[in-house]
């Protein structure tokens, strides 16, 4: 699956009242994918809905590796998967480090 890789995180930006979720490959290459408009708690939560997309699927990936496994090498992926699918929630509920 191709999409835009990097870590994808929500920028807000004051003077237009917009979130802009952006892509950061590194210190010097980012990517906007998509503005969200409007600065209310529901923008916010879409904005970080959209901007924990990437994570969500390799979470699911890794759930999926789980699932496929034989024991006991799937105990090692149930922990990963969980631990995946943890810091995705954090960060669509905006509680990730930012």
């Amino acid at each position: 699956m191709n999409y835009t890789k990097g870590e994808w995180k929500v920028v807000p930006i004051p003077m237009d009242a917009n979130n802009r979720i952006m892509s950061y490959h590194s210190d010097y290459y980012r990517t906007a994918i998509a503005d969200v408009f409007g600065m209310n708690g529901e923008d916010k939560a879409n904005a970080h809905l959209i901007a924990a997309a990437p994570m969500m699927y390799e979470a699911l990936k890794a759930f999926d590796d789980y699932l496929c496994a034989a024991p006991p090498h799937n105990m090692k992926l149930k922990a990963y998967a969980v631990k995946f699918m943890e810091q995705a929630l954090a960060k669509v509920e905006g509680r990730d480090a930012e």
